[in-house]
């Protein structure tokens, strides 16, 4: 049963992104960098190819615009624990924080923006995730989002981004 929910949602998603693509005709970058963060949110398993991340990444690395500082203040890159499916969550801090970056260009030099917009995306996708598969949970996560319905994200995260970002913790 949860296979063919699974294949479902896919399916949905495809078509979502399919009929979103039509309608997007002559689309600048920045936009479809908005619209493909916010897909990968809310379908993060849907790009089975891998299609859009590489997009994605390809762009992020190759624009002159904009500047994705990542630093691991969610702690999927850490060795000692086991984060099921950390690298979409790595990859979904970097379209986050480039999608605010483009819908928030008064805040690109703002690190602190940057993150917390990258850290919500990835709890995004997290969330999305969770729905299909209930067996992915991760604690740390589960507080952070936590934290963000209470408010209280931007400063727990303040410390840790800096902490992180400046001990050679970006990229």
């Amino acid at each position: 049963m949860n296979n063919v929910l699974v294949l479902l949602a896919l399916l949905f998603a495809s078509q979502t992104l399919q009929a979103d693509e039509a309608e997007s005709g002559a689309e600048t970058d920045e936009a479809k960098v908005v619209r493909l963060a916010g897909h990968l949110e809310s379908y993060p398993l849907s790009d089975t190819d891998k299609s859009i991340r590489t997009w994605l990444l390809d762009w992020a690395t190759e624009t002159q615009d904009i500047t994705v500082i990542v630093c691991d203040i969610l702690g999927t890159a850490s060795e000692e624990e086991d984060f099921p499916y950390s690298a979409i969550y790595t990859t979904q801090m970097i379209f986050g924080n480039a999608a605010y970056q483009i819908r928030h260009p008064d805040k690109r030099g703002d690190l602190l923006a940057t993150q917390l917009a990258a850290a919500r995306s990835s709890l995004k996708a997290y969330h999305s995730i969770l729905a299909a598969h209930p067996e992915a949970r991760i604690p740390h996560f589960d507080e952070l989002s936590r934290k963000d319905a209470s408010g209280n994200l931007e400063s727990y995260l303040a410390p840790v981004v800096a902490k992180t970002c400046n001990d050679g913790g970006g990229a």
